[in-house]
């Protein structure tokens, strides 16, 4: 479960917390005095749907001036601009298996997608680190990651959206994240 929160309280060794928009099914199904692993982190809203839309359709003209598929071109970029999942450790597997075939898609649907690191001495096993998908990116790396798609897109010959219609939509991304630190 995950939910926007805001601190109330912080007592000797304990802390009041008051969850925003949690979903009451959810919260009926916790079980009293079971432990639970909680991590707070500081919350940013997640990338904005126009964003997102105008970087899969980026990917959507990159593919067809490469010859590839989207699937391909999201893969290659996640690969050159993503963002590595550092608090996974990484998984090592038989050199003759593929991290695809082995890790099933996420609950909500999505793809796993891996960056070769090592092979053993032997040759025998390889090593894979999680990149993280555009879906689990906050604003401020998806506005990062968009970027680095413009410059892919322009290196193709493929004419982008004006710089002030890029720089409001990264605004709107930002607006998110400068409302929550007030």
């Amino acid at each position: 479960m995950e939910s926007k929160c805001q601190i109330v309280s912080i007592l000797s060794d304990s802390l009041v917390i008051q969850l925003k928009g949690a979903n009451r099914h959810e919260l009926e199904t916790l079980v009293k005095d079971t432990d639970y692993r909680l991590k707070l982190v500081k919350w940013r809203e997640k990338r904005s749907l126009d964003a997102n839309d105008y970087l899969w359709k980026l990917e959507e003209l990159i593919a067809f001036a490469t010859k590839s598929t989207k699937a391909e071109v999201h893969a290659e970029n996640l690969q050159k601009y993503g963002f590595r999942d550092y608090e996974c450790n990484p998984m090592t597997i038989s050199a003759d298996d593929d991290p695809d075939k082995i890790c099933p898609p996420m609950p909500d649907g999505h793809k796993y997608y891996w960056e070769f690191i090592r092979a053993s001495d032997d040759g025998r096993f390889k090593s894979y680190r999680r990149i993280r998908g555009t879906h689990e990116l906050d604003s401020r790396e998806f506005s990062h990651y968009l970027d680095f798609v413009i410059e892919e897109a322009k290196a193709q010959g493929i004419e982008t959206l004006p710089p002030q219609r890029i720089e409001e939509m990264k605004a709107r991304l930002r607006e998110d994240e400068i409302n929550l630190t007030k």
